[in-house]
């Protein structure tokens, strides 16, 4: 494969499918909900703060294993169990259905993959307009780079690196090693700084 398209997913009022209740799912959850998705989430157990969503009405809970035919009518598919073969079955009926599928423990088993996301509202400048920008970077199958990265950007965004001129905002999104060249090199420089820094914290505390 040589590498994934990155595109925005409107989901409101859109199904989406969950499959597993557990710690993985707590975490991919509460985007899908703020995004307005449906969610559907399939397991027999969830964790007291999913519990609490289903109580709530926020998500619904079907309680029980997965069985073939759940994914009926979703548009975007989670397998997040701790089961490797749910999880597959699961990626095998979204593949069948042609529903684009994250799986949790084998990325390369979905069709899918989930990036690291951040919203930022950076200080309005003459190449940044007001309101809020939505960061999303995968990190080329390292979890801890893509978070390092999206760091350092929505820093950079929050201390209004980014105040260019229209030529050099143009200049600048030339992508090269996976940052920007342009004549404001010195912005790259510190944000592949504030990358490595991120990402050796990150290492400490895993």
């Amino acid at each position: 494969m040589s590498g994934y398209y990155l595109s925005g997913l409107d989901l409101t009022g859109r199904r989406v499918v969950v499959v597993g209740g557990g710690a993985v799912a707590q975490r991919r959850l509460p985007p899908l909900v703020a995004a307005g998705a449906a969610v559907e989430v399939i397991a027999p157990q969830l964790t007291p703060t999913l519990e609490g969503l289903a109580g709530d009405g926020v998500i619904t809970w079907q309680q029980r294993s997965y069985r073939r035919g759940d994914l009926d009518g979703a548009w975007y598919v989670l397998a997040l169990t701790d089961a490797p073969a749910v999880n597959a079955a699961v990626a095998d009926e979204a593949h069948s259905a042609r529903i684009f599928c994250v799986r949790a423990d084998q990325a390369a088993g979905g069709t899918a993959v989930t990036p690291a996301t951040a919203t930022v509202t950076p200080v309005a400048t003459s190449a940044v307009t007001p309101g809020p920008v939505q960061l999303a970077v995968l990190g080329g199958g390292d979890p801890r780079r893509a978070v390092a990265v999206r760091d350092a950007v929505a820093e950079a965004l929050r201390q209004n690196a980014f105040d260019l001129t229209p030529h050099e905002a143009d200049a600048l999104v030339q992508p090269i090693g996976g940052f920007a060249r342009g004549p404001r090199g010195e912005v790259d420089r510190a944000c592949a700084r504030r990358a490595r820094e991120v990402e050796r914290g990150t290492r400490e505390r895993l």
